[in-house]
């Protein structure tokens, strides 16, 4: 069997293999908050979702929230989203657990009104 000319010949190269990341161990932890829930996500150092939670608004759904975040690993921060009333309680737990808030703005309403609304798990970690 001949060779076609050059200008036709495909070369078939195997795929290149996936990248390998490697995750340090730290974490950061986004909060959409609400009245009744709080939506968390627990966010790798490479920004890869690791898993997601939902959580009751009262002390023992904190406690479940610290208890989840901690099996991740070493946890940098708590992004909250800036919700007034519905933030501070957790805000307050977290930090007496010792660790760092950064409060969140909420999105421009006015700009969420002009496209589809995301998930509670998609304000999560843009937090």
């Amino acid at each position: 069997m001949t060779r076609p000319p050059d200008s036709h010949y495909v070369e078939a190269r195997l795929p290149a293999a996936p990248l390998q990341l490697t995750r340090s161990g730290h974490i950061v932890i986004g909060v959409d908050t609400h009245k009744h829930i709080h939506v968390a996500a627990a966010l790798d150092s490479i920004g890869g979702i690791i898993a997601t939670i939902t959580v009751a608004t009262d002390s023992d759904g904190f406690k479940q929230l610290l208890e989840w975040a901690a099996t991740f690993g070493q946890i940098i921060a708590f992004g909250i989203e800036g919700t007034g009333s519905y933030r501070a309680g957790l805000t307050s737990f977290v930090r007496r657990a010792g660790h760092r808030v950064i409060e969140v703005n909420r999105p421009d309403r006015r700009m969420r009104r002009l496209v589809v609304l995301p998930t509670d798990v998609v304000n999560a970690v843009d937090r």
